[in-house]
């Protein structure tokens, strides 16, 4: 869920950035299924090959293909390495959000074994994250920001899931929340 979480936070937060990463997978992919296609060919056209390897124009020609094509997605994969890199980067600063939201996901769903009730759908959880992304204030740097999300969702959740509960079950949730979030901040062990 961290790693689904980062995601959703970075598609809310930087859709540039996701984009382009969602583009580099897509290329990445593509670029495995063009090798590998033409090493097949290749491999093909070797075992059919009677005689002289040499004199067959069009293993030559398949060769020749072969290694444009290979060079161009050889760039293209430099070029991909370089962009990630840059995207990675981006994306450590949105890691915070992503840990907590994902601890907390976590919390919430061990009220079901106070009562089978208590079952919240992953669906639901991230609408509400992104409702509270939407509502957390812009702060005057990155820092700031990461740190008013966190802030605004735990608000959020703990408001939004005791709305859910019985009474007697409020407190119960009350320390578990705490005690997540406590660990997470490294205030107890």
């Amino acid at each position: 869920p961290i790693y689904q979480m980062l995601g959703v936070t970075v598609k809310q937060e930087r859709p540039d950035l996701e984009e382009k990463r969602q583009k580099l997978v897509v290329q990445d992919a593509q670029n495995k299924k063009s090798l590998k296609e033409i090493e097949d060919q290749i491999l093909e056209l070797l075992a059919k090959s009677e005689g002289n390897i040499l004199d067959d124009a069009v293993l030559i020609s398949t060769l020749a293909e072969a290694k444009i094509t290979s060079n161009k997605i050889e760039i293209q994969v430099k070029q991909a390495l370089k962009t990630k890199a840059v995207i990675d980067k981006a994306r450590v600063n949105y890691e915070p959000i992503a840990v907590r939201v994902a601890d907390l996901f976590f919390c919430i769903s061990e009220m079901a074994s106070v009562d089978p009730m208590y079952q919240y759908s992953l669906e639901w959880y991230i609408n509400l994250f992104l409702l509270a992304v939407s509502r957390s204030q812009e702060g005057a740097n990155l820092e700031e920001r990461v740190l008013s999300i966190i802030e605004t969702f735990t608000v959020t959740l703990y408001r939004t899931v005791c709305r859910t509960l019985f009474e007697k079950d409020k407190m119960l949730f009350s320390f578990l929340l705490t005690k997540t979030v406590m660990l997470a901040e490294k205030n107890i062990d």
